[in-house]
């Protein structure tokens, strides 16, 4: 792997587009090992349902496009292939309307 040059390379991009503020953010920030000593909680906090209902969309496509290759490939015609299908289908579809539901129930993703 040639990590270093993809390194230099971005640094260099980083440097020039961000200045001052990127050369003070990267000599206290390591480069693979994060300091865990230094941690410091997101402000404000990640919420996992706003992270779900914006990946819906794309939860639903994956569902869909691998029903649909498994329906070229020919293999919708074996029982338990349907079946699981089926299965993956319905589960896709409830995470959506999940998405949907925490959605109109909660006032802070509505605004987003």
């Amino acid at each position: 792997m040639h990590y270093e040059r993809i390194i230099a390379a971005e640094e260099s991009f980083l440097e020039g587009k961000f200045g001052e503020t990127y050369t003070r953010w990267a000599d206290k920030t390591p480069i693979f090992f994060p300091k865990f000593t230094e941690f410091v909680p997101n402000t404000p906090p990640f919420y996992y349902f706003y992270a779900f209902y914006q990946e819906k969309a794309a939860i639903a496509a994956s569902a869909l496009s691998f029903w649909f290759i498994a329906f070229l490939r020919g293999e919708g015609g074996e029982l338990w292939i349907k079946i699981a299908l089926i299965f993956a289908t319905i589960y896709y579809a409830a995470f959506y309307i999940a998405g949907k539901i925490i959605k109109k129930k909660r006032k802070d993703l509505r605004s987003r």
